[in-house]
């Protein structure tokens, strides 16, 4: 690459014929020896790499760990789930209820507006 570089410097309107020629047999000696670096196509060499990956056991253990607890907390939502779609609909729209009113009573007593009275913290539940 050097040799070429000099020899573009060396070129003048009486000698670039010659400065030609050798400045094309040094770039196909370079393409021929380095053809990754001076060559007009990519390489079609492929590396191939392997990676590996190392976990210590005591890490190992405490993802497996992990894990396990991951799979019984989905085992006893899905069992919690089953369970509750065998309830009848009644109870579920009882509970739902209950819990709206217990929503709505903690709503107004921390509220400041005066419109609606709290009752002293009586609610519909002990009517």
């Amino acid at each position: 690459m050097q040799k070429c570089l000099d020899l573009a410097a060396q070129a003048t309107a009486k000698n670039a014929h010659a400065v030609r020629v050798k400045f094309d047999i040094y770039k196909f000696f370079g393409q021929k020896l380095l053809p990754t670096v001076y060559g007009d196509k990519p390489s079609t060499t492929h590396l191939s790499t392997s990676v590996a990956v190392v976990i210590s056991p005591e890490r190992l253990n405490a993802i497996r760990l992990k894990l396990e607890a991951s799979r019984e907390a989905f085992k006893t939502l899905t069992e919690r789930k089953t369970k509750e779609d065998n309830f009848p609909q009644s109870l579920k729209d009882f509970d739902k209820e209950k819990l709206k009113l217990l929503h709505s009573n903690g709503d107004e007593e921390h509220s400041t507006d005066n419109e609606h009275p709290t009752d002293n913290g009586l609610s519909t539940l002990e009517e």
